[in-house]
Parts: structure tokens; C-alpha cells; sequence
């Protein structure tokens, strides 16, 4: 198994539509390396919900993973709202899972902490 720390410290590389997106099973064995919020969603995206304490804060977090993501050239979608941010990451040339999309959430991991 991927140590989380390896996963987090590799490169976001963008996926090419000329490669076939990532199996389930494959990405049910880089899931185990993030944090357990972290879900594979009906439509194959992986996803994960932060509570927090309000639409401020939700926002604050989304700023946060912002930074992730510009730094990382690699980029989730954000649903602010009060109380809750929702974080989903798929490769979008693909229209399914790469490595990359799992490198930005243990990105995201690392940066906050394991235990938000």
C-alpha cells in the first residue's frame, strides 16, 4: 500500500483522453490511502463533505483548497454552503478517476490535517 505521504508528494498530472480512466477496483485501492471521509460517488467521482461551523467558514475552507488546487495546476469542484463544503474530484478528459485526482485529495489531506 501508498503511504499517504507519497501519494500527497506526487505531481497532479493531467490526464490525456487518449488513456481509459481508472477501474473501480483500482480506485477502491488509492481510496484506502485517504482519509476515511473521502467516498467514491454514484456517477464515479470521488467526493467528501467538510462540515464547519458556517457559510463563512465553509468559504475560508474552500479558499483554502483553492490554494491546494492552484498550486497543485490540478482542480476539484466546490460547493460552499452553510455549514458544509463539498469537495469532488474526477479528470474531466477521462470523465472518470486518474491517479491525479487521488494526489490532489491527499494533497488536500496533508495540508489539513487527517483529522478535519
Amino acid at each position: 500500500m501508498i503511504e499517504h505521504n507519497d501519494l500527497a508528494k506526487e505531481k497532479c498530472e493531467p490526464s490525456s483522453s487518449e488513456i481509459a480512466p481508472m477501474t473501480l477496483p483500482e480506485a477502491m485501492k488509492l481510496l484506502q490511502n485517504l482519509h476515511e471521509a473521502w467516498s467514491i460517488n454514484a456517477i464515479g467521482r470521488i467526493e467528501r463533505a467538510f462540515l464547519t461551523r458556517d457559510f463563512l467558514s465553509s468559504l475560508d475552507l474552500g479558499v483554502v483548497i483553492g490554494r491546494i488546487a492552484q498550486e497543485a495546476q490540478y482542480f476539484p469542484d466546490l460547493v460552499i454552503q452553510n455549514g458544509i463544503l463539498r469537495v469532488e474530484i474526477w479528470s474531466r478528459p477521462l470523465n472518470g478517476l486518474s491517479r491525479a485526482d487521488f494526489v490532489l485529495a491527499a494533497k488536500i489531506d496533508a495540508a489539513l490535517g487527517r483529522n478535519l
